[in-house]
């Protein structure tokens, strides 16, 4: 039989309007059955960290966004190695990017081609 694993970690783009995007990785508990909206709270750096890898539950001052799943892993560290790549190519599956969006190298926010 074979075991299914648990992808509890996943890089999304979420959309902050139209015209922005940010690169972020998600545990499962902060997205909605569908896949299609993440809560995320209003914090930075080691402490959005520490919230993600302790895949905490959403409190009701979260913004809830628009998002779309790119990639899925077990554990947060496997997310974390795929990262860099994320915020270079919209297709996490290639090795080079023909179309879709470019990230700003400047931030993790994404610019049209």
């Amino acid at each position: 039989m074979f075991a299914f694993l648990n992808m509890d970690f996943h890089i999304v783009d979420y959309f902050i309007d139209a015209n922005r995007k940010w690169v972020i990785i998600l545990p499962s508990s902060w997205m909605n059955e569908e896949r299609t909206q993440c809560w995320i709270p209003h914090v930075k750096g080691t402490e959005l960290k520490r919230l993600c890898k302790a895949k905490s539950q959403p409190q009701r001052d979260w913004k809830c966004y628009y998002m779309q799943l790119r990639k899925s892993y077990c554990t947060y560290n496997d997310a974390r190695e795929d990262l860099s790549r994320a915020e270079q190519y919209s297709d996490l599956n290639t090795d080079n990017e023909l179309h879709g969006m470019q990230i700003d190298h400047s931030g993790r926010k994404a610019s049209s081609r």
